[in-house]
């Protein structure tokens, strides 16, 4: 059976911006090819006052019902092409239901990925981004900073900083990049946690990234070149995951390096090599 590409991404429950805690709550899935929206959420509150005391499930509730009757409705839009172009790409799509800002609902992270029925992925991708395993709060909304962070620094003592500028890719399947160097073609340095407790969720994540790598090669041709600043292996018994995600990471088919947070003092080299020719 013929297999289709889709975008996902999941819908973050974050209490409070300053620290970063976040749930996962539902899940939103775009089909282009049949012009598809849908998604899936968390009904009950038990579960999101559990976690967050203070938690007000009058207003949780409202927001999950704007989501899911919005996100029908849109799906209709974009079944007929009515207000949404359908190359628009999900993070467009769901910017009008789900404003980007500092609120407590934001959209996650775009993934990519191929399936024979959407219908059916839905409830996977909820199950394993939104199930029990997902269950308990994630610190991780910044954890791609702080592995930016430790290059940065090198950056900083380098005086490079300034070579560094934001790059939106030509393709809205793929989200814009804040640390890319342009020197003819574009050079994205884009840093990749896999700090994490979750094997599952380790290996997820590179094979997203490969999917955005392979998206990059096919609509994106002034991308050059993409550098994976990655995190150091995790602690609690993941290194197995951890060198499995770094070999999937290597079968992306654009142009690619990956960078270890020890091997940090490597960029300011690279950065040169990359503004002197």
């Amino acid at each position: 059976m013929e297999k289709s590409q889709y975008e996902f991404a999941c819908i973050r429950y974050i209490p409070n911006i300053v620290t970063g805690e976040f749930l996962n709550v539902g899940v939103v899935l775009f089909c282009p090819s049949s012009n598809l929206l849908i998604g899936q959420f968390v009904k009950k509150t038990s579960r999101v006052s559990r976690l967050f005391p203070g938690f007000n499930s009058g207003l949780y509730r409202e927001m999950i019902k704007y989501l899911d009757e919005t996100i029908k409705a849109e799906s209709g839009n974009i079944r007929d092409q009515i207000l949404i172009p359908v190359e628009s790409g999900l993070t467009s799509i769901m910017n009008r239901i789900l404003i980007p800002d500092d609120s407590s609902y934001q959209l996650g992270p775009i993934g990519i990925g191929l399936t024979s029925s959407p219908q059916r992925e839905l409830p996977r991708l909820f199950d394993r981004m939104v199930g029990s395993r997902s269950a308990e709060k994630t610190s991780g909304s910044k954890t791609e900073e702080k592995v930016w962070e430790t290059f940065q620094k090198v950056i900083i003592e380098s005086k490079q900083s300034d070579s560094f500028v934001r790059y939106t890719p030509k393709t809205p399947l793929v989200k814009p990049f804040d640390h890319t160097i342009k020197n003819g073609r574009i050079h994205v340095f884009e840093p990749v946690n896999f700090r994490m407790k979750s094997e599952s969720k380790i290996t997820e994540k590179a094979f997203n990234w490969v999917g955005t790598g392979d998206v990059i090669q096919k609509k994106d041709s002034e991308i050059g070149k993409l550098y994976f600043l990655v995190s150091d292996p995790p602690e609690n018994g993941m290194r197995s995951a951890y060198d499995k995600a770094l070999e999937i990471l290597d079968v992306t088919s654009i142009d690619h390096e990956i960078i270890p947070e020890s091997q940090a003092d490597m960029l300011p080299r690279i950065v040169d090599k990359i503004t002197d020719h």
